[in-house]
């Protein structure tokens, strides 16, 4: 009940024009997991891959950026985090783990959103973005996900291909 409550503010936050930051979106993906919603898990990703187009940081960055000063009623704080301006590690698995929780089999979208961290962190290592990179590397958090996906929906050839993957 808690997790549904948790979506329908966050639903009724976007009707009333009150955008979601990324603690926002990152509690509504995990309420998607818990109940295994994977449409609702995909809007939210994907409303979190536009929090950098509207901050400005080209819609690029994948986890929060390097630790920084900031300011907390007037004391400074070093090494806080900074705000999330896209999807990190966590949102992609949240996401993954919906998908595999999907009464209506969607362990595809699941592999899918494996394959696009793995483009996303070889993207971000090019562009000298190591740590961001680290951060959306598949791990075995978000292999096992998909992995329990392809197995609940009999696709036990694609849930050992995934195990040979994820071993390297």
């Amino acid at each position: 009940e808690r997790w549904r409550t948790l979506l329908d503010v966050a639903k009724a936050a976007t009707v009333y024009g009150t955008g979601l930051d990324g603690m926002a979106l990152t509690s509504a993906l995990h309420a998607c997991q818990q109940l295994g919603l994977a449409d609702e898990a995909l809007h939210y990703l994907e409303a979190m891959k536009g929090l950098g187009e509207r901050d400005g940081g080209g819609g690029t960055a994948s986890s929060p950026g390097p630790a920084a000063a900031r300011s907390t009623n007037g004391r400074k704080r070093e090494g806080a985090r900074q705000a999330l301006r896209g999807p990190d590690g966590v949102a992609y698995r949240l996401a993954i783990s919906a998908c595999a929780r999907s009464p209506d089999g969607r362990w595809r979208d699941g592999i899918r959103l494996l394959d696009e961290m793995d483009e996303l962190a070889s993207s971000l290592e090019s562009a000298g973005r190591e740590r961001a990179a680290s951060d959306v590397r598949p791990d075995v958090v978000a292999y096992t996900a998909a992995i329990a996906g392809c197995s609940v929906a009999g696709e036990y050839a694609r849930a050992i291909r995934l195990i040979s993957r994820m071993r390297g």
